[in-house]
């Protein structure tokens, strides 16, 4: 980046600069991944999808079918005239239900819905946290900015005040020019 400075005589120049920044910086992709890889938030964020998605496959399994069996009169003992029985029967049932309703139909629908939800969620997230990398990095872009115009500005102050300071020497200048 380039900084414009003006000199003690009112004119502008324009200094390069070649200040990549720190040795152990980060670019604004390598910041940018690193939040998006690092940030708990948004791991924790990225882990509902998953979930959602087997919310999704539960949601739309049907009902296991109910198998059972039983006996009813079974002897204990003999059977009389005082103890009156009957044959032993066996029942044996499967129960199949069936989704009249659509309540399974319905569940998909809903699952899939929130999966949806939680993945714009996340990616809302990751675009806040971008956001915020990119204003910090234009924060420091501009501080980095700022210093260096600065010390620009004070180099410029200082010729100015030596060149005051030997104007003044030769009476040329009054202690009020120099203190200003």
């Amino acid at each position: 980046g380039d900084v414009c400075t003006v000199d003690p005589d009112g004119s502008m120049e324009i200094v390069e600069t070649d200040d990549e920044g720190p040795p152990n910086g980060l670019t604004l992709d390598q910041a940018i991944d690193q939040v998006v890889r690092d940030n708990l938030d948004l791991r924790s964020k990225f882990m509902e999808v998953p979930q959602a998605q087997a919310d999704i496959l539960n949601a739309s399994l049907r009902a296991n079918p109910v198998f059972y069996a039983d006996t009813q009169l079974v002897p204990y003992g003999n059977y009389s005239r005082a103890r009156a029985g009957g044959p032993t029967q066996y029942d044996v049932n499967v129960s199949y239900p069936v989704d009249i309703s659509r309540k399974r139909k319905a569940r998909t629908i809903y699952a899939t819905t929130a999966r949806r939800v939680i993945e714009a969620q996340y990616q809302d997230a990751v675009r806040m946290r971008i956001d915020d990398v990119y204003t910090a990095f234009v924060d420091v872009l501009d501080a980095r900015q700022t210093l260096r115009f600065s010390r620009k500005s004070v180099d410029g102050l200082t010729t100015l005040l030596q060149k005051t300071e030997l104007l003044y020497n030769r009476d040329q200048a009054t202690r009020a020019d120099v203190s200003r």
